[in-house]
């Protein structure tokens, strides 16, 4: 609804006030209050625990479950964090136990022969993933948020690659 600049209260219709106006366009403008710094908090904190079997006869690795607990500031939308992270992890997954990259040493180009054989994790092999949020206010900007993406996982899971087995 739109309301009269005139001071009487009568709501309009946007529809209304829109076939009323001189111009094809309705913009408008605003602007962070100072205290936002985006350089600043761009970090977060978290970690990751696996629970894994290991096949000693055919050296087969599964990840049964994964607890990922991290800190983002103020969480806006919890969902998409959690969805952010349960990514993050599935491509470390993928790129610790399934993926076997061949890069050319002196050019960095992967010479796999084809695509057709690069092995991802598949939904079968998906673990449970518990993920947990902590959120922490210390007054880093006017929302308390810093961020967080599909790294949040595939650090650790990553760094698990080079990680000896026994």
């Amino acid at each position: 609804m739109v309301h009269s600049l005139s001071g009487k209260f009568q709501p309009v219709p946007f529809r209304t006030a829109a076939g009323k106006m001189n111009t094809d366009e309705v913009s408008a403008q605003a602007k962070r209050i100072p205290d936002y710094e985006p350089n600043k908090y761009d970090t977060y904190d978290g970690v990751d625990v696996a629970e894994v079997t290991v096949d000693t006869e055919t050296c087969r690795i599964h990840v049964k479950r994964v607890l990922a607990v991290h800190d983002c500031g103020r969480p806006m939308k919890p969902a998409q964090v959690i969805s952010q992270i349960n990514g993050g992890f599935l491509q470390g997954i993928s790129y610790t136990l399934f993926e076997h990259r061949l890069l050319d040493p002196n050019y960095g180009i992967m010479v796999n022969a084809n695509l057709d054989r690069y092995k991802i994790i598949r939904s079968y092999e998906v673990p449970e993933i518990e993920v947990l949020l902590t959120e922490s206010y210390i007054g880093q900007s006017s929302t308390d948020a810093s961020g967080i993406g599909e790294a949040a996982g595939i650090i650790s899971a990553g760094a698990a690659r080079g990680a000896p087995l026994a």
